[in-house]
């Protein structure tokens, strides 16, 4: 990513948070430099033009509702996951679990309340392909999100579902899972990005619009991509996202802050739709 647009992103606290959800971003100093991690700041940025290291992170449900929320974003629709749960590869697995934490948070944020069963049904699921990714016995947020699906109280299962994530992309990163942590955060962007092009399709707000100006985030997604050429030439799924990204960041530009059109808006939701179905598909 160049160093001036990414100064610019930081000028919007929407923004900014939005980029902190789907990337930690590592300042990388010289020898002589403290060793903790740097903060995010102008500065910083400045100061170290170029080096910047891009680790990927899981994205958090608490985060992906305040950028919503920040952006006067109203989802009207109906959340329906996908219940299927049995994915081979690590890739569709990592991509699905992304896809069911934005549909956790989906289900909570949006003026269509969903059912209990509902949740507890997307819970078991978020707890399969946890266990499919060799997370089951690393993680101390399996039992509270089990006894807060039998609970049926809906704060206590989005909470359990966000500190559970929190945590897995934690082990992930102990794991030296660093692409399984990219995938599952790229999993839940597109699925976030489905669910509000959808609803701006239908009910376009003007403000709200704006939450989709993430043409930056798709940088960070083509250049992850790019460094697993092989990987990626070898799974489908991550050959028609590969391709795909370059027309939504086209459709995403957005240098001076402006709405994005509701012909640009129906561009994206239709790419989206196409990227969900792929990795849903077994």
């Amino acid at each position: 990513m160049k160093k001036t647009a990414f100064v610019t992103f930081i000028k919007s606290m929407s923004i900014l948070l939005f980029l902190t959800m789907i990337v930690g971003v590592n300042i990388i100093v010289a020898a002589e430099a403290k060793p903790e991690k740097q903060p995010l700041n102008k500065e910083l940025l400045e100061q170290y033009g170029s080096k910047v290291e891009i680790n990927y992170l899981i994205p958090r449900p608490s985060v992906i509702a305040e950028i919503l929320h920040q952006n006067q974003f109203k989802f009207t629709g109906e959340i329906n996951p996908e219940k299927n749960n049995k994915y081979a590869g690590s890739v569709k697995i990592a991509l699905n679990l992304g896809s069911r934490c934005t549909d956790g948070i989906m289900m909570v944020y949006g003026e269509r309340k969903s059912s209990d069963q509902a949740l507890e049904d997307l819970g078991d699921t978020i707890l399969k392909l946890t266990a499919d990714l060799g997370l089951e016995n690393n993680l101390k947020g399996i039992d509270p999100l089990k006894g807060a699906l039998k609970s049926k109280k809906q704060d206590e299962i989005k909470n359990s579902i966000d500190t559970l994530f929190a945590e897995s992309e934690l082990f992930l990163r102990q794991r030296d899972d660093n692409d399984l942590a990219m995938l599952v955060s790229l999993g839940g962007w597109i699925e976030m990005m489905y669910y509000a092009s959808g609803e701006l399709s239908t009910n376009y707000q003007t403000q709200s619009s704006k939450v989709l100006a993430q043409d930056y985030i798709v940088d960070v997604y083509i250049n992850a991509l790019s460094k697993l050429k092989i990987f990626v030439q070898e799974s489908p799924v991550l050959l028609t996202i590969t391709r795909q990204l370059p027309e939504v960041k086209r459709l995403m530009d957005n240098p001076t802050d402006q709405p994005i059109s509701q012909e640009a808006v129906k561009g994206i939701y239709a790419i989206a739709k196409n990227l969900k179905l792929e990795i849903e598909k077994q």
